[in-house]
C-alpha cells in the first residue's frame, strides 16, 4: 500500500510555540546567579557560580570551589539557601570530582516564571520526526526530551487539567504524525472526560464508556494478541518489529501498533475480573505491539496490594501531588511532592529520572485538527494499491 498522508497540513493548525531554545534569558540567569553568590557570601560559604543553563521550569547552576567542606555545606544548608533566595525549589543534583575530591556541584533552582511549551515545538525536533511512534514528554534544560512509546506508561497527579492535557498532547502527536494504518488507539474512558472531541477520527476506535464495554474491549485485545503471536510463530519472528521489518522487504501486510489509553483507572479498580485480565494483557502485549497509557487522579490505585499494577510499568510520569504516598505509588520516589504544578512533571524510567515541562495544547487546537481530519480523511488517508506487475493488456501488446 502507498499511503498519502500530509501531516504538515495538520501541524499547521497548531499554535506556534516559543522560539526554539528560549526559555529564560541570560540576563535573568545572571541575576539569579548573582543572588545565589550573595546568599553564599552571607552564609560564609566559599563557593561561586561558574556556569548556568536555563530551562522552562528549572535552571541549573554549576558551582565551583577549592574547598571540599564548602561544597558539603551547600547540601547541608540547601533549605536555608532556598528561603534566603525566596524561590520555590532549590536542590543539589550532583557533585563532580576533579582530582581526589569534588570541586564542582550542580544545583537546580526553580524559575520565577514557568515557560509555556507548545506541542508544535516537538514537530520541529528531528528526534521526534525520526521516531515511528512517539509521545511528547516535555522540555527540560536539555531543550527537548522525546521518547518512543516502546514501554507502557502510567501517569498520575492531583490536578486533572495537567493529566488530561498530557493525554491530549500524546493523542494529538500520534494522529498528526501517523496514519490509521500505522496505529489504532483504543480509548477506555468511563466518565467520558477525555475523548468526546476525538469522535470520528479514524485512528481512534469507539470510546468505551462502561465497564461492560471495557471488559469486551480487553477480551478482544487478548484475542488479537494471541493471533499476533500465532502469526509471529508462522513467520518465525519474535515481535511486531521483526514481523513488520520482514513484511516490508517481502511486500506483505504490516501490523499497526495499538495504543490502549485508560483514563481514570480507579473507575475499573473495583472490578477484580477486569483488572486481572488487564494485568495479563499488559504483561503480554508489548512484543505484540499493544502498548498502554494509563492515567489516574488517585495514584494510590497503582500500588493497590491486590494488583500492584505499577510493577508492570517501566515508564512513569508524575505531576505534582500532595502526599509522599501518592508520589511513591507512581514513581517509587518522593520527588513528585516537590514539583511546581502548571505542567511541571517528572519522567522516570529504569535508566533515568528527569524533570521536564509538559507541552500544552488548547481545546480550540484539538477541535481544529479533529474537524480537519473528519472533513478530509478520504484525501488524507487515501490508499491505492502499488502494482508490482504490469497490467495484462500492456504485456499482450508487447508480445
Amino acid at each position: 500500500m502507498l499511503l498519502r498522508h500530509d501531516s504538515q497540513s495538520l501541524i499547521e493548525l497548531l499554535d506556534d510555540g516559543v522560539p526554539y531554545g528560549v526559555y529564560i534569558s541570560d540576563e535573568e540567569l545572571r541575576k539569579c546567579a548573582d543572588k545565589l553568590n550573595s546568599v553564599l557570601d552571607r552564609l560564609e560559604i566559599d563557593v561561586r557560580v561558574v556556569k548556568f543553563s536555563g530551562g522552562p521550569a528549572f535552571s541549573e547552576y554549576t558551582l565551583s570551589s577549592q574547598d571540599r567542606r564548602s561544597l558539603e555545606r551547600i547540601t547541608e544548608e540547601s533549605e536555608k539557601i532556598r528561603e534566603m533566595m525566596d524561590v520555590k525549589s532549590f536542590r543539589v543534583l550532583n557533585a563532580r570530582r576533579i582530582g581526589f575530591y569534588p570541586r564542582e556541584m550542580i544545583v537546580e533552582i526553580s524559575n520565577e516564571h514557568l515557560t509555556e511549551v507548545k506541542l508544535k515545538e516537538f514537530f520541529e525536533d528531528f528526534r521526534f520526526r525520526a521516531s515511528s511512534m512517539t509521545i511528547p514528554l516535555g522540555c527540560s534544560v536539555t531543550r527537548h526530551s522525546v521518547t518512543n512509546l516502546n514501554n507502557n506508561l502510567i501517569v498520575g497527579g492531583d490536578d486533572p487539567r495537567e493529566v488530561n492535557n498530557f493525554i491530549d498532547s500524546a493523542v494529538m502527536s500520534l494522529i498528526c504524525s501517523l496514519t490509521p494504518q500505522d496505529i489504532r488507539i483504543v480509548p477506555i474512558d468511563i466518565n467520558d472526560r477525555c475523548f468526546s472531541v476525538y469522535e470520528g477520527v479514524p485512528h481512534i476506535e469507539k470510546i468505551k464508556k462502561t465497564q461492560e464495554e471495557a471488559s469486551e474491549a480487553i477480551d478482544e485485545l487478548e484475542q488479537e494478541i494471541e493471533e499476533r503471536y500465532r502469526l509471529f510463530y508462522d513467520d518465525q519472528t519474535r515481535s511486531i518489529l521483526d514481523h513488520n521489518r520482514a513484511s516490508r522487504f517481502s511486500r506483505g501486510s504490516m501490523l499497526p501498533s495499538i495504543l490502549v489509553i485508560i483514563c481514570n483507572l480507579e473507575t475499573l479498580a473495583d472490578n477484580s475480573e477486569i483488572m486481572k485480565k488487564l494485568m495479563r494483557i499488559i504483561a503480554r502485549g508489548k512484543n505484540a505491539g499493544v502498548n498502554f497509557l494509563i492515567s489516574s487522579m488517585y495514584p494510590v490505585v497503582y500500588s493497590d496490594p491486590k494488583y500492584k499494577i505499577n510493577e508492570l510499568f517501566d515508564d512513569r510520569v508524575a505531576f505534582k501531588v500532595d502526599t509522599e504516598k501518592k508520589s511513591r505509588a507512581i514513581l517509587d520516589l518522593n520527588e513528585a511532592t516537590r514539583l511546581l504544578g502548571e505542567g511541571d512533571l517528572i519522567f522516570s524510567t529504569p535508566a533515568r529520572t528527569i524533570k521536564v515541562q509538559s507541552p500544552t495544547i488548547s481545546l480550540s487546537e484539538i477541535q481544529k485538527v479533529t474537524e480537519y481530519i473528519r472533513e478530509n480523511k478520504e484525501e488524507l488517508y487515501a490508499v491505492r494499491q502499488r502494482r508490482f506487475a504490469r497490467p495484462r493488456e500492456e504485456s499482450d501488446e508487447e508480445v
